[in-house]
């Protein structure tokens, strides 16, 4: 509860000033950014666009084949990166999804393992979801990647049609067919023979990037690599 109470007041402090840092909440940010010193300092930044074998990729290994993986964030239980994407899906805070969308396609563009990518596909939600949010919080990502990248995102090819069930004690495979289940294609000929890099705000089991993979491997030719502003850690 302290937790929750603690990124309450932060929330409501940023609607009051609205330019405060983006993870901490309480410093002025450096001039022309959305950090302040200290957190952008502290960023947990991941190897990932660097390292092949990375513990991104190996959520994937006999899974599903894909091109690479990697995330930008480091998120652990109650760092700065779990009150950034709290606030990024549950306060109205796009500007969050911006930044660290932006600072993933940078450093995927200083990677060597994301090469040739044609199209941007967020992880979607559910119209009901999309309704009582206000907005996909991977849509924003991908938005801010696709103007730094040049790479055009489509929205509307992979499409989820019904709402995801709880997934509490289900195994990665139970859930991954669970979400496989409520994932639909319109229009696939779009992505024929395309490299789609898909993209979403946080890695946890994998089984929702796995379903997304495997509902648009129905589609002949595709490739794919994945991306995400954050992976889940353990201490």
């Amino acid at each position: 509860m302290g937790f929750k109470l603690q990124s309450y007041f932060k929330s409501l402090i940023g609607l009051i000033y609205p330019d405060l840092c983006i993870a901490c909440v309480k410093d002025s940010p450096i001039k022309g950014d959305d950090f302040c010193i200290s957190c952008f300092a502290d960023l947990p930044l991941t190897t990932h666009m660097s390292v092949e074998d990375n513990d991104f990729v190996y959520h994937f290994y006999g899974r599903v084949p894909i091109v690479h993986g990697a995330a930008l964030l480091n998120f652990y239980k109650e760092n700065m990166v779990n009150t950034m994407l709290y606030r990024l899906k549950y306060d109205h805070k796009k500007r969050v999804g911006e930044r660290l969308g932006k600072m993933l396609a940078t450093e995927i563009l200083k990677s060597s393992f994301f090469k040739d990518i044609e199209v941007i596909i967020p992880v979607p939600i559910h119209m009901k979801k999309k309704i009582r949010r206000g907005y996909n919080q991977s849509s924003i990502i991908a938005n801010a990647m696709s103007k730094e990248l040049g790479i055009p995102v489509l929205h509307d090819v992979l499409i989820k049609e019904e709402e995801t069930l709880t997934q509490t004690k289900k195994t990665r495979s139970e859930r991954t067919l669970d979400l496989l289940a409520t994932l639909g294609l319109k229009n696939p000929d779009r992505l024929k023979g395309k490299h789609i890099l898909v993209v979403d705000d946080v890695m946890t089991t994998g089984a929702t990037l796995e379903a997304c993979v495997l509902r648009l491997k129905e589609i002949e030719g595709t490739t794919f690599s994945l991306a995400t502003l954050a992976i889940t850690k353990t201490i």
